[in-house]
């Protein structure tokens, strides 16, 4: 059955919102997104940014989850766990600003915080199938846990590139051993 009109009309609607709103957050993350502004950039009343995103908050999760999902689309399928670890990294690197902004909105956004436990499930779940081939079954979870953990922390120091992969080749032998 085809849709209706009005139904449409909604979806051109949201998707006109979350494009706006995806192109403040990589310019500016969270400080740079309002309902105030993008009804402005659009011209549209706040009332009818309100009507499909009842908050800030909302606006900003959906535009994370457009931005997460293009960042992580595409994972390499070779170049060993080790290449496609840093691929991963360089990625979450591209939006570490974004990310961090999520994880502090996490603490008092229900909606942040379920799109960030979506997000450490997608990175387990990479980290899982890069890892598996190399990694003994019994440490998997763990050596996953801790790649995730120093990710984390190294990206958040925001070293030179060059420094960053040396950094995370370190941790990765130490993990990794004979098993790379």
């Amino acid at each position: 059955m085809p849709r209706k009109r009005a139904e449409l009309e909604r979806e051109e609607k949201v998707e006109e919102i979350l494009e706006h709103a995806v192109r403040l957050v990589r310019a500016g993350g969270y400080e740079e997104l309002s309902i105030n502004r993008v009804a402005k950039d659009l011209g549209l009343a706040r009332a009818a940014v309100y009507w499909y995103f009842p908050s800030r908050a909302d606006l900003f999760v959906a535009a994370c989850e457009r931005v997460f999902a293009e960042m992580f689309a595409g994972p390499p399928s070779d170049g060993g766990a080790i290449g496609r670890i840093r691929w991963g990294v360089d990625r979450l690197d591209g939006v570490c600003e974004i990310y961090l902004a999520l994880q502090q909105l996490s603490a008092t956004e229900q909606v942040a915080a379920t799109l960030l436990a979506d997000i450490h499930q997608r990175f387990q779940r990479g980290l899982r199938e890069a890892l598996a081939p190399t990694v003994e079954p019994e440490r998997l979870e763990r050596v996953v846990d801790a790649v995730l953990i120093f990710a984390e922390g190294l990206l958040g120091r925001r070293l030179p590139h060059e420094e960053r992969d040396r950094h995370l080749e370190f941790a990765l032998a130490a993990l990794l051993g004979d098993e790379r």
